[in-house]
């Protein structure tokens, strides 16, 4: 049995053909390519050269050509199935297993895709012959060229069955035709049905250049959908893949960065006008497989979805699941269309020109999230400079590599201070805003532990009912310790007839405690507005968040522990802390 071609692909992508013959011939960069003495024939002057953007070697000298498993195989005197095995190793990958299922489910994936092509081969001849007029003359005078058409493969399905007859009479089973998506079964009568009648088709590849299925756009107003797509089958992920990145990564040594878009058009006019480096997201939202995928020929990705207002906000939830998953190394940007436009739309109007000058204005996926939720807020407030970065901090704390993690908490930390709070001009605000940049520099557990005391202040009717519970805490920062204590104290004392008093005398000996609490409190906006459920709800999360801090800064104590001596007992404390999920 054949290896299949997904894995030989993995194992190509993985590894660079200057890589594998680097080993072997001593190699010099000249602009795309690399030269060197040829390994097959004795020569003086270098004739050997190596295309990594192309994927293969070439010797002038000899007639030699081939990819990295043809440069092994030849050198190292070893069959394919060795070539492939020793190549695999290099590249990280596990030696594949013919298994039964494996040979069963390779089989099926060569029917599907001998059907795919056959039906699209017809599609495509339907949209030059019959439709020529019509359907075809409908997307040359959208500005696509004829060659941009021929290579996507887009065609036009019928609303009848001949295709689908066709196939059978091709020897295709009813269940291996409709295991592609491309057809169905009324549930009334069982009757087949094409799917994307009426419709120009959009052929979709995965990243090994394989049909694993399409997209359907109406052409006439009465269809009830503008555009259609084929189901989730055993080989179609939308989630997993995007439109023609099977072609757009081929281009990683000639750019630096993908363009993902929202629609088929958009790709393909793109792709059209010059910006080669373009794919499709085949979904309402962009998904982590999708960014990895982006990410894994190219340094960066920049978004460019619709210009509208639902296009602003499909942006920002790009921008929020790729800076959440971010690595270093690889980068992220968005753009925003003007004048309301799609990618299409604009690409027509302004060419590549008005695309590369788009691009100058792009925002890092960082400094958009900032904007995005600075625009929520009254920056003069202190409590919603507050909130605006507890809505920062959170979402770092979503950032799944520690390091990113860490700096993005201190970038954005910076970024409130001098971009929102130094360029403040109301004067009269400016005292606040110095308190509340004092707030933003304090430790996270510091914040959260105010934020709790400033709640039970400004209850303590409430408070007097949980003064067991209240007793019980021990907080992170000594000092509130002894502030919780005299509050405690004064509580069960019962000789307060109001909140004024209570409060009054509580300052007396803790006046500096309770400024700290009224200026760095993320919580103000509570102190005047709960009953006692609300007041239960958030006492009870607050001793949550709070215990969950510590379990959080006990773990960092011990791996700082394990850092100087690796012993047992701290490893062990280490299995311990762990096993709260606070890593």
């Amino acid at each position: 049995m054949k290896y299949p071609k997904s894995y030989l692909e993995e194992i190509k992508q993985r590894l660079k053909v200057s890589d594998i013959v680097g080993s072997k011939v001593k190699l010099k960069k000249r602009g795309k390519e690399f030269i060197g003495l040829s390994p097959f024939k004795n020569e003086k002057t270098p004739s050997f050269t190596v295309n990594d953007e192309k994927e293969f070697y070439h010797c002038f000298s000899s007639g030699e050509h081939g990819n990295i498993f043809d440069f092994i195989i030849k050198t190292e005197n070893l069959g394919f199935g060795e070539a492939v095995r020793l190549l695999a190793k290099k590249a990280g990958l596990k030696e594949f297993m013919f298994s039964k299922q494996d040979i069963i489910f390779e089989d099926k994936k060569k029917k599907i895709q001998e059907i795919f092509k056959i039906y699209f081969e017809h599609c495509n001849l339907l949209l030059k012959t019959k439709y020529v007029g019509s359907h075809y003359k409908y997307l040359i005078d959208r500005g696509i060229k004829k060659e941009t058409l021929d290579l996507f493969n887009l065609g036009y399905c019928e609303n009848n069955l001949d295709i689908f007859n066709k196939l059978k009479a091709g020897n295709f089973t009813e269940n291996e035709i409709l295991d592609t998506g491309l057809f169905l079964k009324k549930t009334n009568d069982d009757k087949v049905i094409t799917r994307f009648y009426n419709r120009i088709i959009f052929p979709i590849k995965n990243y090994f250049n394989e049909y694993i299925g399409c997209g359907g756009r109406a052409i006439e107003k009465k269809n009830f959908a503008k555009y259609i797509n084929t189901p989730e089958t055993a080989f179609y992920k939308k989630g997993e893949n995007l439109y023609n990145y099977n072609i757009s990564r081929k281009y990683f040594e000639k750019y630096s960065s993908i363009f993902l878009v929202e629609g088929y058009m958009d790709v393909i006019n793109f792709y059209d006008k010059g910006a080669e480096n373009v794919a499709g997201i085949l979904g309402t939202a962009i998904t982590l497989p999708q960014i990895k995928l982006a990410w894994k020929n190219y340094k960066n990705i920049i978004v460019c979805f619709d210009g509208d207002q639902s296009g602003y906000l499909a942006s920002y939830r790009a921008a929020e699941k790729i800076f959440i998953n971010a690595v270093p190394g690889k980068d992220a940007f968005i753009i925003i269309l003007k004048d309301n436009l799609d990618p299409d739309d604009f690409i027509n109007k302004y060419k590549l020109d008005g695309l590369k000058e788009l691009i100058r204005t792009k925002r890092k996926v960082s400094d958009f999230i900032f904007d995005y939720f600075l625009q929520e807020i009254n920056s003069k407030d202190p409590n919603d400079l507050a909130l605006f970065e507890k809505k920062l901090m959170s979402l770092c704390d979503e950032i799944l590599d520690k390091d990113l993690k860490k700096f993005y908490r201190s970038y954005f930390k910076n970024k409130i201070f001098n971009d929102v709070i130094r360029n403040q001009k109301n004067k009269s605000a400016s005292q606040k805003l110095i308190n509340t940049s004092i707030k933003l520099s304090l430790p996270e557990s510091e914040i959260r532990e105010l934020s709790f005391l400033n709640i039970l202040i400004n209850y303590p009717e409430f408070s007097e009912r949980k003064i067991e519970e209240i007793s019980n805490i021990q907080f992170i920062n000594d000092y509130l310790n002894e502030f919780i204590r005299d509050f405690i104290d004064l509580l069960s004392s019962n000789k307060f007839d109001s909140k004024q008093a209570f409060s009054s005398s509580l300052k007396l000996n803790n006046s500096s405690v309770i400024e700290k609490i009224v200026n760095n409190s993320t919580n103000n906006i509570l102190t005047t507005k709960l009953n006692e459920d609300e007041f239960n709800q958030i006492f009870l999360e607050e001793i949550n968040k709070i215990s969950k801090l510590k379990l959080k800064l006990k773990l960092k104590t011990i791996e700082n522990k394990l850092i100087d001596s690796m012993d047992n007992e701290t490893l062990e404390d280490l299995r311990k802390a762990k096993k709260h999920n606070i890593s």
